[in-house]
């Protein structure tokens, strides 16, 4: 993968995949100078974090394990305050080990 001037990784600041060096200016036919790992290699390993489709992706999934999350916890507590209204007893903790059943 040979980056030209008009690519837009051409000015992401890459690190080296094994000791952290900034290989920023430093070509992918190059190795790293610190531990001489390729530079190509932790470059192609990196770029897809800066994909804006792979971002889209990793916070539509987010949002659903937030909404998700939400709602069981909100099941939870209607399934806790239901059995609380109805049975007229105290016992709280068997209460919420039934809800979470």
């Amino acid at each position: 993968m040979t980056l030209l001037a008009t690519d837009p990784l051409a000015e992401r600041h890459f690190t080296c995949l094994t000791c952290r060096y900034d290989l920023y200016g430093i070509p992918d036919d190059r190795l790293c100078p610190e531990c001489g790992r390729p530079a190509a290699e932790s470059r192609r390993a990196q770029a897809h974090f800066f994909d804006p489709i792979a971002l889209a992706t990793c916070r539509r999934g987010l949002v659903l394990l937030i909404w998700t999350t939400g709602l069981s916890l909100l099941s939870i507590g209607i399934c806790f305050t239901w059995g609380v209204m109805v049975s007229g007893e105290k016992h709280f903790e068997m209460l919420l080990i039934a809800a979470m059943l």
